[in-house]
């Protein structure tokens, strides 16, 4: 699971009431200091950083306790929230998988080529319209 996706599951945490604020779900749910969820939205790149296993692991261990003793319909939710990070881990061990063969570094390069490009032909058009 990558940052970006952390805070999502701050955020449907936070709509089914689990928590009172990021500092409340950082330290109680994933077992880090205060401001842990906060940084992934404040730093520049942050939100693509993977989440380590041992937070996850205390975060999805918390979410199946408190399940266990919701009524029925909350606890339908909470599970659904689990399977959702199960999932998003998931997707970010294949990306880490992909990015070691190198396919998602091309494809970025092949992204910032193309931006390279449109800035030198907006440049080249500004200096031939003067």
């Amino acid at each position: 699971m990558i940052g970006y996706e952390l805070m999502k599951a701050y955020r449907a945490m936070g709509d089914l009431g689990l928590m009172r604020s990021q500092p409340d779900f950082s330290m109680r749910w994933c077992g880090r200091g205060k401001t842990y969820l906060r940084d992934f939205g404040l730093r520049e790149g942050r939100e693509g950083v993977r989440v380590p296993p041992r937070t996850l692991a205390l975060l999805r261990s918390l979410l199946h306790a408190t399940a266990m003793r919701m009524p029925s319909g909350l606890r339908g939710e909470i599970e659904q929230i689990i399977v959702w990070i199960e999932q998003s881990d998931a997707v970010a061990d294949l990306l880490a998988r992909l990015a070691q063969k190198g396919v998602v570094r091309r494809r970025a390069a092949a992204r910032e080529e193309r931006r390279s490009n449109r800035r030198c032909d907006a440049l080249k058009a500004g200096r031939t319209a003067s």
